[in-house]
C-alpha cells in the first residue's frame, strides 16, 4: 500500500493532467480505505 505522500503526489499529478486537457477537476474521489470499508459493509 502506498504511503499518504505518494497518494497525494499522484492525485495532484492527475488533477494537473485533467486541467491540461480542459477536463473538470475531481475532488470527490474517496480514499481507497473508505471504498474498501463500504464494500465490506455491503457484504
Amino acid at each position: 500500500m502506498k504511503n499518504i505522500a505518494a497518494q497525494m503526489v499522484n492525485f495532484d499529478r492527475e488533477q494537473m493532467r485533467r486541467i491540461a486537457n480542459n477536463m473538470p477537476e475531481q475532488y470527490d474521489e474517496k480514499p481507497q480505505v473508505q471504498q474498501v470499508a463500504q464494500i465490506i459493509n455491503g457484504v
